[in-house]
């Protein structure tokens, strides 16, 4: 029920920014969703489903993490999502290149702090050396 609340908050704090009242419809419109998924979100019937939540926290603010008790994602890794399809496909492999390579330095191992891997990301980040014939 909590999210129910936040939202009609945010809708009310909508109208207000706008100078006008508002139709739940056109609410909907300005976050990027139905009518119907809004109304069901306010009357607290549901909650939304993981796309729209990233939606949700891209017009509202990332407090909708916060809200519905669900952790927020990495800022660097949105930024780069946000940014991505604007990449040049070279950029696009040399990334996912570095990743990879990061992984395995690492040793496979699935520690997201790389306590038993130092050095691995300085060596992950290290200019790419390329095969003539790529």
């Amino acid at each position: 029920m909590a999210f129910a609340k936040y939202l009609e908050t945010k809708y009310l704090d909508w109208q207000r920014e706008m100078g006008e009242r508002k139709t739940i419809e056109e609410f909907g419109h300005y976050i990027g969703v139905s009518q119907g998924a809004v109304s069901l979100w306010m009357n607290g019937k549901r909650e939304p489903a993981a796309d729209s939540v990233k939606l949700l926290a891209n017009v509202l603010g990332p407090e909708v993490y916060d809200v519905l008790g669900l952790e927020r994602p990495d800022p660097r890794l949105v930024y780069i999502q946000q940014v991505w399809s604007k990449l040049p496909l070279e950029a696009q492999a040399d990334l996912r290149e570095m990743a990879e390579r990061y992984v395995i330095t690492k040793g496979g191992n699935n520690d997201p702090t790389g306590q038993d891997a130092p050095g691995a990301l300085e060596n992950a980040m290290a200019p790419i050396e390329r095969d003539p014939k790529d």
